[in-house]
């Protein structure tokens, strides 16, 4: 093989007394390429595995100068190598080209004078090598997020067995959240059953109209939330504009007030089963979380199901004592009251704090009659009062409906018109109520003499606790009845 000739370049260049050294050198290149660019920054050989391998041939390359023969950018580049390898100065500098890694060495050719005529460049591909060293980042980068993140879920362990700031840890568990699944928003909620209800306790970067709408959100709505009752199992939106649930409601107005394009919500479960709350992230591009980030997410799950557990123990446990301490006092006031009518306003004030109400009344059984006739309310219309003054078993109320199964009765007043033949439905709703229950005042010997009612402005069931206190109360108003 010898090195092409032109009239640019006569017979006695330097570079043919190179041909046997520089062949034998390319010819023990696999993978790699061997260049040669004269003072003219002019290609006079290029041979190589890694030409072939890029889809080139040599005569793609010799006769040209490296603007002709190489992209903008990398001419640029390579330009300052060359003339400082022109200079007697080698170089090594690294490149990718057709989707290659390559290092490239070049060194000045110098005439028996010492005179720099050429720069032999030599070019090895290094894809492997820089591939393995992407992925040994790629790893060392993972190892030390799980570390933080391993850090991170036992630091929360830790302040949830020290820490008395019950807000500041709810913070810590959904900014925890955030940098687990890389998120750019998040948010935490706790379920109240009683209202079937889900309450935003702490959130990060939505548009605070968007927070306002999602303070509370019912958990048969058409949202992740409700999806996620439904199943009982995570659930994640890769794309928000793509979700079929979500389409057309105001949910999906609502998360593209935030600039929310992808999400995932997951339920915080107790030791025994229970929906405690639900977790959520929020991604401004669309998304799909890694199964390790999901796996980290649900140890963090566990915490704050646990968090929320004990601090619901805890209020529970506060909330007895306090009712507990109500209903002494109420006992004490029974018999120490000598004003009748003090003492059933009395009663109606403590069922209204025994179920966190809005209103209430207690009224009495007229045996000749069987109606209930009142006597005394809290947070009535003077409307109410006329309209509900005796109260017959034909009533579509709360308190007509126990009257004739004799057992506690719930209902919501914002039913069809239909439902609501005597208006009495319409009357609560246009004094602002939306839900009730009336519990029967039983005697000791298993006769109704009354009813204790508490009314809601919005859609509530009292809890189970709540329930035995007003149970509790029922017994001591039967008791002063009769």
């Amino acid at each position: 093989m010898q090195l092409k000739r032109d009239n640019q370049h006569p017979i006695n260049d330097p570079l043919q007394n190179a041909d046997a050294l520089l062949w034998a050198m390319i010819e023990n290149l696999p993978g790699g390429a061997a260049f040669v660019v004269d003072s003219d920054l002019r290609y006079r050989l290029a041979e190589g595995e890694a030409l072939a391998a890029a889809g080139f041939k040599p005569e793609d390359w010799v006769g040209k100068t490296i603007f002709e023969a190489l992209p903008p950018g990398l001419a640029a580049t390579y330009e300052v190598q060359y003339r400082k390898a022109l200079a007697g100065e080698p170089f090594e500098v690294e490149h990718a080209a057709h989707n290659r890694f390559y290092i490239s060495r070049g060194t000045p050719l110098r005439s028996a004078n010492g005179e720099v005529y050429a720069v032999l460049v030599v070019s090895y591909d290094i894809t492997d090598r820089k591939q393995a060293e992407a992925a040994l980042r790629d790893k060392e980068a993972k190892l030390a997020q799980e570390l933080a993140d391993t850090k991170q879920l036992q630091h929360i362990s830790s302040q949830l067995i020290q820490s008395e700031n019950i807000n500041a840890l709810y913070e810590q568990i959904l900014d925890a959240a955030i940098a687990i699944l890389l998120s750019d928003m998040g948010s935490m909620q706790m379920f109240y059953p009683e209202q079937n209800e889900l309450r935003l306790l702490a959130w990060k970067g939505f548009d605070p109209a968007s927070a306002v709408f999602w303070e509370w959100v019912r958990v048969d709505s058409s949202s992740t939330c409700g999806v996620v009752f439904n199943t009982g199992e995570r659930v994640i939106v890769a794309d928000v504009e793509t979700c079929d649930f979500m389409a057309g409601t105001e949910d999906l107005d609502a998360c593209r007030l935030s600039g929310i394009r992808a999400m995932q919500s997951t339920p915080l479960i107790s030791r025994d089963g229970r929906v405690m709350g639900m977790i959520s992230n929020h991604w401004r591009e669309p998304h799909q979380p890694s199964e390790r980030e999901l796996r980290l997410l649900d140890v963090l799950a566990r915490q704050a199901a646990d968090l929320i557990d004990r601090r619901q123990a805890e209020a529970d446990a506060a909330a007895d004592l306090e009712d507990m301490q109500r209903l002494h006092e109420l006992g004490a006031r029974l018999v120490a009251e000598d004003d009748i009518q003090t003492l059933y306003q009395e009663i109606v004030a403590t069922a209204i704090a025994l179920t966190r109400a809005d209103a209430g009344s207690i009224q009495i059984l007229d045996e000749a009659t069987q109606d209930l006739v009142l006597l005394a309310t809290q947070g009535s219309t003077p409307e109410m009062i006329q309209h509900f003054h005796r109260v017959n078993a034909g009533s579509n109320t709360s308190c007509g409906r126990a009257l004739v199964t004799g057992d506690r009765t719930f209902v919501d007043f914002d039913v069809p018109q239909s439902e609501d033949p005597d208006g009495s439905m319409r009357l609560h709703l246009e004094a602002g109520y939306l839900s009730a229950q009336s519990t029967p005042l039983i005697t000791r010997s298993g006769k109704a003499i009354g009813m204790v009612s508490t009314h809601w402005r919005k859609h509530h069931r009292p809890s189970d606790r709540e329930l035995r206190f007003l149970d509790l109360l029922a017994r001591q108003a039967a008791d002063l009845i009769e």
